[in-house]
């Protein structure tokens, strides 16, 4: 893998009538995962260190200084939205969608003020992994609306690698949330919801990004 270099790009900011300036931006230090497969849906956190970038109010008596925020980030050529900002500004989580392009990729932050920062090729997007599909551990009856806890678990040659999210979904009913957490070692423990309008019998179903697939035993939903 090549040496990663930080660059910022950085046009000219008029701060007063009596000089210019620009002020400071921060750096992308890491990513984390640093890595994942192309067909897995997962949360990044990108990691900024340093100064970040200010400006000022003159629409008092006195200005003020804000930070400017970061709006948007990007792996490769795609945008994404932040999904979630930590730390004063300092961790950024993105949710990323399959199918990014295999291999190295930049990775960009940009600011409210248009200026960026980027860590070139900081995230490795790898090929997909081997996998069967998906058992769900048995499930015993259930109240609608009430917490219950469901085991998952990947299939297949590559399945203690799999770290990915995954689509859930019902055969009767609504069940939430309908994207699950990050599965670890091949293995995810999540509490559900479930909800239907009456007393009824379901299965869950879940399905990675790739349409491996599987299902849960039917279990009965009793009203509360």
């Amino acid at each position: 893998m090549s040496v990663r270099r930080q660059w910022v790009s950085m046009p000219v900011l008029w701060l007063c009538a009596c000089g210019s300036a620009e002020t400071p931006l921060p750096f992308l230090s890491s990513a984390e995962p640093a890595s994942m497969p192309a067909d897995s849906r997962f949360l990044l956190t990108l990691n900024l260190d340093g100064q970040f970038p200010v400006q000022v109010d003159y629409g008092g008596d006195s200005g003020r200084v804000m930070v400017t925020p970061p709006v948007k980030a990007s792996v490769g050529d795609r945008d994404f939205e932040l999904s979630r900002i930590d730390d004063h500004g300092r961790r950024l989580t993105l949710d990323i969608i399959p199918w990014l392009p295999m291999g190295l990729q930049d990775l960009r932050v940009q600011f409210e003020d248009g200026r960026q920062v980027v860590l070139e090729q900081g995230f490795e997007v790898k090929p997909p992994l081997n996998l069967t599909g998906f058992t769900i551990d048995p499930i015993g009856p259930q109240v609608r609306g009430q917490p219950f806890a469901v085991t998952m678990r990947a299939q297949g040659p590559d399945a203690a690698l799999f770290q990915g999210r995954v689509i859930v979904r019902s055969t009767q009913g609504n069940v939430n949330p309908k994207v699950s957490d990050a599965f670890q070692v091949g293995v995810l423990q999540q509490e559900f919801t479930a909800q239907d309008s009456a007393e009824s019998t379901l299965s869950l179903i879940v399905e990675d990004y790739a349409g491996h697939t599987g299902s849960s035993n039917e279990f009965f939903l009793a009203k509360p």
